[in-house]
């Protein structure tokens, strides 16, 4: 009788043993089902965040592709927080590099005789986009960053061109100093990124004198009025006043484009 007692109480020892394990085993797979769904959920999250990134990239790149646009200042991206329909859950923050990349010329020679290199255009912008739920916490997130280079001038529609203006209204009187500076446009009338452009002053009927050591940018340039020549009627020197161009030189696609400004230099105010 006290054998079969023993056995009993073994049997629900056992018993109970075995509803232990069970029910922590139970509650193991729980957990993990859990934590599997928790990643599952994150992945989820994290995909989507990508998704959202790379569409406001391509929206940027599209905007980029217009010269205007990427000449500008791009502030209508700079800081910009992005919600988007098909992400009802997440935002895209965008940073643009308030200071574009430049591209300068190679070190030789002729270029280490100037202090600063030569700037040959600008170069790529840097845009870094963040996407998640809170962009302002680091859990969660998707960061990616790209160099958007300058839009490639349209030239089915037209041949490129430079125009070049002057900051200095009327006739240059005599020993004064005019300023200008040149933008270039591509075949449909649109502005293209700053160029750096090559310049020079041609006499006409009359002559000045060009910068002597414009800025390295190429971007802008200055006259004066101030050669003088003999009057070969009277036999005066007098300043050598009349017609003048201010050219400008840019390279479009590997051809030169020229814009010209005439510039009129006044006559000597006559002597009382």
């Amino acid at each position: 009788m006290a054998r079969s007692d023993s056995r009993r109480g073994s049997s629900l020892v056992e018993t109970i043993v075995a509803l232990v394990i069970l029910a922590g085993s139970l509650l193991l797979v729980t957990a993990l089902l859990n934590r599997s769904n928790r990643y599952q959920q994150r992945s989820e999250s994290l995909l989507d965040a990508a998704a959202l990134a790379d569409k406001v990239m391509a929206e940027v790149r599209v905007w980029a592709r217009t010269p205007a646009n990427y000449s500008s200042n791009w502030g209508a991206w700079n800081g910009r927080l992005v919600e988007d329909v098909d992400y009802p859950d997440l935002q895209a923050l965008v940073e643009v590099k308030a200071t574009n990349q430049k591209i300068y010329s190679p070190d030789n020679p002729t270029e280490l005789a100037f202090p600063q290199p030569r700037e040959m255009v600008d170069g790529s912008v840097t845009v870094r986009i963040q996407a998640a739920r809170d962009v302002t916490s680091p859990v969660g997130r998707i960061v990616i960053w790209t160099l958007i280079a300058p839009p490639t001038p349209n030239t089915t529609a037209g041949s490129p061109y430079v125009v070049v203006t002057g900051s200095s209204a009327g006739p240059l009187a005599v020993g004064a100093t005019g300023s200008y500076t040149a933008e270039a446009f591509d075949g449909a009338n649109r502005k293209l990124p700053p160029c750096c452009f090559e310049w020079r002053v041609r006499s006409g009927t009359g002559s000045a004198t060009g910068q002597s050591n414009p800025p390295r940018d190429g971007r802008s340039y200055t006259i004066s009025h101030d050669q003088s020549r003999e009057n070969s009627t009277t036999g005066v020197t007098e300043a050598a006043f009349g017609d003048v161009s201010v050219e400008a030189d840019a390279r479009i696609m590997g051809k030169i484009y020229t814009g010209s400004l005439g510039v009129t230099l006044a006559p000597p105010p006559p002597t009382p």
